[in-house]
């Protein structure tokens, strides 16, 4: 019953603009070249698989999941099923850390709570940039080399006397997102939890704010060999009300695994501008991941599978934000 307001145009020309067709809104959505155009960096060897105990882990994973028997239950979990989500991934002190500063970006940013922010809330130049087109997704994105622009942006704002949260969740964002899921004990760690043995990485640090962000699924999200999805959210859960929020989808930010039709005719892709059920037990085709605080979310992708991050509302109690690979 909701109204859409579309707009639309015409080219009044004896021939269409050289490139038109491939420039084209829908034949983007169509093309599949996006995620094969990643560049994913092949890992060092990793350390033996027998180790149970690796070092570099210990530094940021709950010891629960660092356990063989855990390690096992994990792995039986995902090869029936084919996802898994493991809540309280980081140590608690971590997860504490993580839930302030990003916290506090949002209220330094004011964005959340059914405030409509402007479009460029916190992006901060050689730190955080904004990713488009905004026909396939919106978000802002830590840029590589964010810990010496962390590093750059906390001592100007020190010098000045500003607020360097931003500079503070950067430094923290990176370090997760380099030293922990950029490394071959990570790798090692999650063919443990999966039996799958990566053998190339891309990662990414994101943030989805309220009335603004969000991917959409389509074409070009397809590869030509499943792909293991690893995901760490976060997100404001810490008042009344503000996890039944995030639970039920409402607001959204959660993600969403549908299968694309064999047709490529991107009638699919329409199908992610409305909110997917959520239990697989009525969708076949369909898992949704629901955005939580501190949770790891592991997807074997496969080459039909279609990904996206629904619409974060203004309502949202307050940004999305992850770290992926």
């Amino acid at each position: 019953g909701k109204m859409r307001l579309s707009i639309s145009g015409w080219y009044h020309a004896a021939a269409p603009p050289v490139g038109a067709q491939d420039l084209a809104s829908l034949n983007q959505l169509q093309t599949r070249q996006d995620e094969d155009a990643m560049v994913f960096l092949p890992l060092s060897p990793p350390p033996s698989p027998s180790a149970e105990i690796y070092p570099l882990l210990a530094k940021w994973v709950n010891p629960t999941y660092l356990k063989a028997g855990a390690m096992e239950q994990i792995l039986t979990r995902f090869q029936e099923d084919g996802s898994v989500l493991l809540h309280g991934f980081l140590l608690p002190e971590l997860a504490q850390r993580a839930a302030t500063l990003l916290r506090g970006q949002d209220q330094v940013d004011g964005v959340g709570h059914g405030v409509k922010p402007a479009h460029d809330v916190g992006y901060v130049e050689g730190t955080w940039e904004p990713v488009g087109p905004p026909h396939k997704q919106r978000y802002m994105r830590l840029v590589d080399g964010g810990r010496a622009a962390a590093a750059a942006a906390a001592k100007k704002v020190s010098d000045e006397g500003k607020d360097s949260s931003s500079a503070k969740v950067a430094a923290f964002l990176t370090s997760l997102r380099d030293e922990l899921f950029g490394s071959a004990a990570f790798a090692q760690y999650l063919a443990r939890l999966t039996g799958v043995e990566p053998t190339a990485v891309s990662t990414e640090a994101r943030r989805f704010r309220p009335g603004l962000d969000y991917t959409l699924a389509h074409y070009g999200i397809l590869t030509k060999d499943p792909r293991l999805d690893a995901s760490l959210s976060f997100v404001d859960d810490g008042r009344k009300g503000r996890k039944t929020a995030w639970d039920s989808g409402d607001v959204g930010g959660f993600g969403c695994y549908i299968k694309a039709e064999e047709g490529n005719d991107g009638a699919e892709a329409a199908e992610s501008y409305r909110r997917q059920a959520h239990d697989q037990e009525e969708e076949e085709d369909v898992l949704s991941v629901f955005a939580a605080q501190n949770a790891l979310s592991l997807v074997l992708r496969q080459t039909q599978a279609m990904r996206f991050v629904k619409y974060v509302s203004a309502p949202a109690p307050g940004s999305r934000w992850d770290v992926i690979s």
